[in-house]
């Protein structure tokens, strides 16, 4: 078997800590994190206060779609601003 050279690149290579690639659409992924976490917690606050089964998803499927558009208005405006450079950066 032949020595195989570990790079950054590497899946096997032994690095400490968790670390993500530098990505534009992070930001977006974090938000993602923090929208599930309030559904979550959304969710158990509707089911404390006892409503109508009805009223609770009208109300669960507002926060989604909400939750949705501004996901979709981030990735958006994200990949406009990336095009943008790239266009700017072709025209020189």
């Amino acid at each position: 078997m032949l020595p195989q050279k570990i790079s950054s690149e590497s899946i096997a290579c032994k690095t400490k800590g968790f670390s993500v690639a530098a990505s534009p659409l992070n930001a977006v992924k974090l938000e993602l994190i923090v929208i599930f976490i309030i559904a979550g917690l959304f969710w158990l606050l509707l089911d404390g206060l006892n409503l109508d089964g009805v009223l609770q998803v009208i109300l669960l499927g507002i926060y989604s779609m909400s939750a949705m558009l501004w996901v979709i208005f981030r990735t958006k405006k994200i990949l406009r601003k990336i095009s943008e450079v790239q266009e700017s950066g072709n025209n020189d």
